[in-house]
């Protein structure tokens, strides 16, 4: 784990997720344009003389195998996606660091096919990214904040811990507008339902205070509760910035603009699962693989594919709340006996090495894969205080 560095924010009010400028929608293609990180290795064994090595690139980590014909022995290295050649070619598709084995025989060239993981093309010049973010944590921060949050300022006011955000996203999407280096094309090939919605983001200045030891409210969280519509109820979480993703992004809540519908708002989405609203504020709703990537820059999962990390931690709302994904801290199955209507348990929140770092915290997970009866951000405050998010001035 690594202790993350992050910098206090000041939000001016919340504000309402005026997404019904977006309902003209479609999602985005987000592709990761991103620290070119990711590796491969192969071996082949064969009969004959020679070696022969293949070189590729692409996204992500992971495993593949291969087999090939060569006279001799074969050797490919990729990172990711992508085709060497060689006397042997190679070709890995996946993100992050990959191994892949493959034997050959007889005489010509061998060819090998694995899968991996791998972060991507290198990064253009001024393009966002993890490593170029900065990053700033304050003294007496808790080590949970430090270690899992990026490209944020966190600080300790009190007895609140205070996350500070441009909300300015460390990934590629439509939404960043073109020209910007962190621009990328709208994904059209979802369906013809996928629209983008006319909104650019815009760099802001949220910060989101957060209680170190939330109080309940007792609530049942029940399907009355939970209907994805925004203000039929007082215990919602506030319109507009409710909470902060591991990669800085904004989490709104899991309810849509009056007189819309989160189910048909997803169609705006980049790849990244998010949108900005009409003042170019970018958020998430649901699972995505930004904070994914976050674990994964951090060599907590080879995967920030949702459904398929080895541990799915999104961010957490401003009143405390955890949101993971298909995953507890530690990696483990969650145990959905216990789930109230937007898939939320308390229990404590220990990490792979044994850390302890909330006792009985209530958390939710969204995992449509496994658990599709809530696919969004939590809608409902569990605890008493949401940390009244202020917008500033953006920053600079």
């Amino acid at each position: 784990m690594i202790a993350a560095l992050c910098t206090t924010l000041t939000l001016g009010s919340g504000c309402d997720d005026d997404d019904s400028a977006a309902s003209a929608d479609a999602s985005v293609d987000a592709t990761t344009g991103g620290e070119g990180e990711g590796e491969g290795e192969g071996e082949g064994e064969g009969e004959g003389e020679g070696e022969g090595e293949g070189e590729g690139e692409g996204e992500g980590e992971g495993e593949g195998e291969g087999e090939g014909e060569g006279e001799g022995e074969g050797e490919g290295e990729g990172e990711g996606e992508g085709e060497g050649e060689g006397e042997g070619e190679g070709e890995g598709e996946g993100e992050g660091e990959g191994e892949g084995e493959g034997e050959g025989e007889g005489e010509g060239e061998g060819e090998g096919e694995g899968e991996g993981e791998g972060e991507g093309e290198p990064p253009r010049p001024g393009e966002r990214t993890l490593a170029s973010c900065e990053t700033n944590i304050g003294a007496g921060v808790p080590a949970f904040f430090a270690t899992y949050f990026k490209c944020v300022t966190i600080a300790v006011d009190g007895t609140d811990v205070v996350i500070t955000t441009q909300d300015l996203p460390p990934h590629r999407s439509y939404y960043y507008g073109n020209g910007n280096p962190n621009y990328a094309d709208f994904d059209f090939s979802r369906g013809p339902q996928y629209r983008p919605n006319p909104n650019t983001l815009a760099a802001q200045n949220v910060s989101i205070r957060i209680a170190m030891n939330p109080q309940s409210k007792g609530l049942t969280i029940d399907d009355q509760l939970v209907d994805l519509t925004m203000r039929t109820s007082n215990e919602e979480f506030p319109g507009g910035p409710a909470g902060v993703a591991l990669d800085s992004v904004i989490m709104f809540n899991a309810t849509a603009a009056p007189g819309d519908r989160i189910e048909q708002e997803r169609f705006t989405f980049d790849n990244y699962e998010a949108h900005p609203e009409n003042r170019g504020t970018y958020h998430y709703h649901s699972a995505t693989p930004g904070p994914l990537e976050v674990l994964r820059h951090l060599g907590a999962t080879r995967s920030a594919v949702p459904g398929e990390a080895a541990v799915e931690v999104f961010g957490i709302m401003c009143d405390g709340t955890l949101v993971f994904g298909c995953t507890e801290l530690d990696g483990s199955m969650p145990d959905d006996g216990d789930f109230d209507a937007q898939n939320g348990h308390v229990h404590d929140i220990i990490d792979a090495d044994g850390t302890n770092h909330f006792a009985d915290r209530y958390h939710t997970h969204i995992c449509p894969g496994l658990f599709p009866a809530h696919q969004f951000t939590p809608e409902i405050q569990y605890y008493r205080t949401c940390g009244s998010p202020r917008l500033g001035p953006p920053m600079p």
